[in-house]
């Protein structure tokens, strides 16, 4: 009998459309567990056709599991904030003026510079207060051990916080474009402005989005090529997604990864999604 009702459930629910199925804002949903039927009342987010644009979008609201996927890449760090999930929130609105964009990402940007500075911080030590002693930790390196890499165009919107932060940081260029003829959108290098003395440096890689990772893997590949250490390496994103940061570990396990939200879609076009769009476009207003 459960058989029969399940299979002519099927058959019911195939004629439907799939407009009219997804357009439902709280459905019954029937959940098969040990050949019992059971049913929820559980809400489901509406799909409506109406809300979804030329590009066959709607809405993203799955989520990361931030604890797994920093168990999984230890050398990833996910910034989980309420500070950081407001200003993300803020900078996605299609609908924010160019001068609130850049606001918003500047302030943004620096909470993640601070905290990849924090990750060299392995060292307690003693200090004392005005009231006596305490424990805090701090790095063994000098702020004159680091050097910021920017990868054009975007990139150039992180330098002027790193500078006000870091102020005697030095600053190097890899200009890179994404091929949009191709399948993959792989970048194609055009050239690099980088100090001479990059051995034992620490370098901080400036990209506000990580999607395919194509981009950042081949500015590592430049920079190993310049005598810079792997562990080294810190690549500084605002928004990233998984293919991105298993696409750069696999290649290079020893770098850093410090990201303040991942988001779970890699669109086909290779946009993130919710991602923000194109952060350069947005951030000097170029198109829009």
């Amino acid at each position: 009998m459960f058989n029969t009702f399940a299979s002519g459930l099927r058959n019911s629910i195939a004629k439907i459309s799939p407009v009219k199925l997804l357009a439902s804002t709280a459905i019954c949903y029937i959940i098969l567990n040990k050949g019992k039927l059971l049913v929820s009342n559980k809400k489901m987010l509406c799909r409506d056709k109406s809300v979804l644009n030329q590009d066959n979008q709607t809405e993203y609201f799955e989520t990361i599991d931030i604890q797994e996927m920093m168990k999984t890449y230890p050398n990833l760090t996910i910034m989980n904030t309420k500070s950081v999930e407001m200003l993300i929130g803020l900078i996605r609105d299609k609908n924010l003026e160019v001068k609130d964009f850049r606001f918003y990402s500047k302030r943004l940007l620096r909470l993640i510079i601070e905290e990849a500075l924090a990750v060299d911080c392995n060292v307690e030590i003693v200090r004392e207060s005005p009231l006596g002693l305490y424990k805090t930790i701090t790095s063994t390196h000098k702020m004159s051990d680091y050097v910021a890499v920017s990868i054009l165009r975007s990139g150039n919107s992180m330098v002027d916080e790193i500078v006000n932060i870091v102020p005697e940081i030095r600053i190097g260029k890899i200009l890179l474009q994404r091929d949009e003829e191709s399948v993959e959108k792989n970048p194609i290098f055009y050239f690099d402005k980088l100090p001479s003395d990059l051995k034992g440096k620490r370098i901080f890689l400036l990209d506000p989005m990580a999607a395919s990772g194509g981009s950042a893997a081949l500015s590592i590949e430049i920079l190993l090529k310049k005598g810079v250490k792997e562990e080294d390496i810190f690549f500084l994103c605002l928004i990233s997604c998984e293919v991105a940061v298993k696409k750069l570990f696999s290649k290079f396990p020893k770098m850093k990864i410090i990201t303040a939200k991942m988001d779970p879609v890699l669109l086909p076009n290779k946009y993130i999604a919710p991602g923000l769009g194109d952060f350069g476009d947005r951030f000097y207003g170029t198109k829009m």
